[in-house]
């Protein structure tokens, strides 16, 4: 049987994977942020959020927040609650499944085209009343480090124009840069399932895209083109695709390499 913590403690330890210099994160910009962003929530009767991954707790909350956190604590413990006891028990498995699959997107893109990926779901709460109602959240990166890692995330919780009870998480993933459809409504498996390069294999990747012939990058990675041409193999499965133009292309699109 699936377990909601299980999922959640992955997606926590999936923050980890970032290595951040607390003396490189200056916090003006957060300031900096808070007079548009409450100003958002107030227009657009939003919930507004900021998420802190290296504190691993929300920096920023405006709106009708309460509904949605709780005001004591700003923790990720307060998002597994929400998870937990406010989304629809058929939908929580599911959308943490989704975060998992947005951070290992981010994180498999370059930094430079991580603010620009928008991950939209919608789905069942209950209110504070028990009613049943759908939202739609959306997230993007908001700051990264100077390093690059995705450090704060910003979060729009609005009441859903699709009311329809039955239905159970819908999502996508959108460029908003160049308007690309990344992934929209694809059933768990595909979503969780997201294809994510190693070092070593966006490295050959690379190679292979800078007109390198395999026994060259064998050559020049130390590696036995026996054991070079199982990594091609890997990449091409990952991502599903029958050669190597198709993988450069696929990942040069989604930010996997350059």
């Amino acid at each position: 049987m699936e377990n909601l913590k299980n999922y959640f403690t992955e997606f926590i330890a999936l923050m980890d994977v970032q290595q951040f210099n607390s003396r490189e994160l200056n916090y003006g910009v957060l300031k900096n942020h808070r007079t548009q962003l409450k100003q958002l929530s107030d227009v657009g009767n939003s919930s507004v959020f900021v998420f802190d991954l290296f504190k691993k707790e929300h920096v920023f909350a405006s709106g009708l927040y309460e509904d949605f956190i709780d005001k004591t604590d700003r923790s990720a413990k307060g998002i597994f609650h929400f998870l937990d006891q406010t989304v629809h028990e058929e939908d929580s498995i599911t959308l943490i499944k989704r975060w998992t699959t947005s951070l290992k997107l981010c994180y498999a893109a370059t930094p430079a085209d991580r603010k620009n990926y928008k991950i939209i779901n919608d789905y069942r709460i209950r209110n504070k009343n028990g009613d049943l109602v759908r939202v739609v959240d959306q997230h993007q990166v908001l700051e990264l480090d100077p390093q690059g890692n995705i450090w704060l995330s910003l979060c729009l919780i609005d009441i859903s124009a699709d009311q329809n009870k039955q239905r159970g998480v819908k999502s996508s993933i959108v460029n908003f840069k160049t308007g690309e459809l990344v992934w929209e409504d694809v059933g768990d498996e595909r979503m969780t399932d997201v294809p994510v390069l190693s070092a070593r294999e966006k490295e050959i990747l690379l190679l292979i895209k800078d007109g390198f012939l395999s026994k060259e990058i064998a050559k020049k990675l130390f590696l036995s083109v026996h054991t070079l041409n199982t990594h091609r193999q890997r990449i091409l499965e990952k991502l599903n695709v029958d050669n190597s133009m198709e993988a450069i292309k696929y990942a040069s699109g989604v930010g996997m390499i350059r």
